[in-house]
């Protein structure tokens, strides 16, 4: 995977970090799916920070400029492969492949500023969805939201610190997107699934929140996200099986090693 930020260089410190952990996690075949897949896997943990460039488990994110309290970021993140013969809604049908999203988003900071410990952002973001499977690239679709985020970091003693973050976001999608998920062509309908087409619009809000807690060089984080589709315009599809659903994960990683640098 390959991400070219469009920033300068900057004179900040760069900062890696590399370890090994666990992972417990809780997650919907797809969005809107009542199919819950709960997995226990090792967690290689690797990150890096600099002014322009951060690459976490949130994805990979890079500034692009920014002035005063405004940053324009370009994102990559991604959704994990879906086999329809493991789904009893959609056996028979084809399946979901990878899917792979990279687009703008617009930050203005409230309280505090970017790279501080605690603030207040408002976010807006527009993405190009791409879906592969290895042997083959698919533009379906794109998808748009909006949305504001709450960082406290709480102050305790020694090496412990804890991070609170909670962000509120609403999302709209294309035809084609929601289509990718929830249409059901009429070769594909039956009896119990009815065809279907969606139009443009809403396509769900979603509450996150996720807290961090660190002593030296060991984090213990815990992350739920929870998403409700109520009124969407996919919601009368009968792919789309719950009002809402949620993604739940703890983990533990110990930092094995890092480094520092001036750029």
């Amino acid at each position: 995977m390959v991400f070219t930020t469009l920033a300068m260089p900057s004179q900040a410190d760069s900062n890696l970090e590399f370890g090994l952990g666990g992972l417990v996690i809780s997650f919907p075949h797809y969005p809107g799916s009542q199919e819950q897949n709960t997995l226990a896997v090792p967690l290689p943990y690797f990150s890096y920070q600099d002014d322009n460039l951060v690459l976490n488990r949130n994805g990979l994110i890079g500034t692009i400029f920014h002035y005063e309290n405004w940053y324009l970021d370009l994102s990559l993140s991604g959704g994990i492969p879906v086999d329809s013969d493991d789904s009893e809604i959609r056996y028979g049908m084809p399946d979901l492949d990878w899917t792979f999203e990279v687009g703008p988003q617009l930050h203005y900071y409230s309280l505090g500023k970017h790279g501080d410990s605690s603030f207040l952002r408002n976010s807006v973001y527009l993405r190009s969805v791409t879906a592969t499977d290895l042997s083959y690239l698919d533009s379906v679709g794109w998808r748009a939201g909006i949305g504001v985020e709450l960082v406290t970091d709480f102050p305790l003693d020694g090496s412990y610190s804890l991070t609170w973050t909670n962000s509120v976001t609403v999302n709209w999608a294309d035809s084609e997107y929601l289509n990718y998920f929830y249409s059901v062509p009429d070769l594909y309908a039956t009896e119990t699934r009815d065809s279907f087409y969606s139009q443009s619009g809403y396509s769900s809000a979603e509450f996150t929140s996720s807290l961090t807690f660190s002593y030296e060089k060991t984090r213990l984080s815990c992350f739920l996200r929870y998403r409700n589709y109520a009124g969407t315009a996919a919601f009368d599809s009968p792919i789309m099986q719950r009002n809402s659903d949620f993604i739940f994960s703890i983990s533990l990683v110990q930092i094995l090693g890092g480094v520092s640098w001036n750029n």
